[in-house]
């Protein structure tokens, strides 16, 4: 059992170890370059907290769908068929390829100046099988935005680890967990920010290509 695994079963846990933590050289991030050996890697930088309000609005709907359901699978499976549907009639995917769950925080760690590498909702929902076993979103992160990353993530009652390359992981026991995490990240964007502007004084917050699927 990996480090980090036993970590999880363990209970959540804020591992962030800031000596370790690594960035992807020149041109390591770009389309298609399998970052973190993920072949259906999709460069995801530079994204905006008004993307990030658009996806949690959406993602939040369809999250609050599953959650009504008599039978939460089945309705996973009907979303999966209507975004299916919704593609052959070249309509964008809302969920930009990304498992239902953890969509937002992908979103969310990008905006706030993380590389995003690989995501998952680990079968949570029990539609399907997944290769992880949680939800979970892998990411690259400067040390910066470090504390911000450790406070989100207990506000959210979420895990964040360490991993042997230098990246990072946050995961979560609960379908609704991630969803959590960047709707908090989103109201402390303002934090974040200023985190990732040197020389400003921190505040506190007040408040994709189709047919893709950049994310395992």
């Amino acid at each position: 059992m990996s480090q980090n695994e036993h970590a999880f079963l363990g209970g959540l846990a804020i591992n962030v170890d800031r000596e370790r933590l690594s960035w992807p050289g020149w041109g390591a991030a770009a389309n298609d370059s399998g970052l973190g050996r993920n072949r259906w890697y999709f460069d995801l930088r530079g994204m905006g907290w008004k993307t990030v309000t658009a996806m949690l609005l959406e993602e939040g709907r369809l999250l609050d769908r599953v959650r009504r359901a008599s039978d939460m699978a089945r309705e996973v499976m009907v979303i999966r068929g209507e975004i299916e549907a919704g593609l052959e009639r070249d309509l964008d995917d809302p969920l930009w390829g990304l498992d239902l769950g953890v969509a937002s925080a992908t979103l969310a760690l990008s905006a706030a100046g993380c590389v995003t590498f690989d995501s998952c909702n680990g079968g949570i929902f029990r539609e399907t099988r997944h290769p992880e076993g949680h939800p979970l979103v892998a990411f690259f992160m400067r040390p910066r935005v470090a504390a911000e990353i450790e406070v989100t993530a207990a506000q959210a009652a979420v895990g964040v680890d360490t991993n042997q390359d230098g990246s990072l992981r946050v995961y979560s026991s609960s379908p609704w967990g991630l969803y959590g995490f960047a709707a908090t990240l989103h109201r402390r964007r303002a934090s974040i920010r200023a985190a990732n502007t040197p020389g400003r004084r921190t505040v506190t917050s007040r408040a994709t290509p189709r047919g893709r699927r950049p994310f395992a």
